[in-house]
């Protein structure tokens, strides 16, 4: 399986990135029936727009939200328009917009959230007291300890501390390293190992950033100079190195 950041933005959508949504995908080529699989996880603000250039949201399996605030659910509203109004596959064109919702009636979207996700997204929306969006979405509340299947994907669902209630989600797919097996877990030293390399890539940036600022300081901090070998001059003359002849201090004498 794969995961796709769609966005991450927190609070609100960003510039560059809309709020929290990541797509799960199941290739075909990997997917055991042989047909792809798509779970979006959370559908925050801006999400819907960025999602669609990854899959089209009529191709959805399912859509797991993590909690009830709006830079992580509140996209569901722009989803239920799109999957009634779609010109090519929503339940206006298809006639079945006003059917009344059952367990089992086909071609709704299951959507898994917190115990009143159903109403919240209602509310979010603005419907009227007589409306629903049965016929395009299946709310349905998390229960710790569930183990929900999608297709290939298995959804566990488990409590976490957050102001509103809140759910972490730990998905399990088939893997195109091991095929018909689960991902290789990572060994202690391995890990070690990760956490080292991380450290030391942090430690190489924050060298060249010291190293950047330190020639960009003696740059700006030498007066008259007129070229970089002049401002190292004038550096390593303030440092000691060059004795009398720096051009800051009084002839013959060596600065501190």
């Amino acid at each position: 399986m794969r995961l796709v950041t769609v966005g991450c933005a927190g609070s609100f959508a960003g510039p560059d990135s809309p709020a929290s949504c990541h797509l799960v995908r199941v290739p075909d080529d990997v997917s055991p029936d042989g047909r792809e699989w798509n779970v979006a996880l959370d559908l925050g603000n801006g999400a819907l727009g960025a999602l669609q250039r990854h899959v089209d949201p009529l191709a959805l399996d399912g859509v797991a939200i993590s909690h009830l605030h709006p830079d992580h659910f509140v996209d569901l509203c722009g989803l239920y328009v799109y999957l009634r109004y779609h010109p090519g596959g929503g339940t206006e064109r298809d006639g079945r917009s006003d059917a009344v919702p059952t367990p089992d009636a086909p071609g709704r979207l299951p959507v898994w959230g917190p115990s009143d996700i159903e109403a919240r997204v209602g509310a979010a929306y603005g419907l009227a007291p007589d409306e629903h969006m049965g016929a395009e979405m299946c709310f349905r509340p998390w229960a710790p300890g569930d183990r929900i299947e999608i297709g290939p994907l298995v959804l566990e669902p488990f409590r976490v501390d957050h102001p509103l209630e809140s759910y972490g989600v730990r998905v399990t797919g088939p893997s195109s390293v091991r095929p018909g097996r689960p991902p290789r877990s990572r060994t202690p030293a391995t890990r070690t190992t990760a956490r080292r390399s991380w450290r030391a890539r942090g430690t190489w940036t924050s060298c060249s950033a010291r190293r950047r600022s330190t020639r960009g300081a003696t740059t700006a901090s030498t007066p008259g100079s007129t070229s970089p070998g002049a401002a190292r001059a004038a550096w390593r003359a303030r440092r000691g190195q060059l004795g009398s002849s720096s051009p800051t201090s009084p002839r013959g004498t060596t600065p501190r």
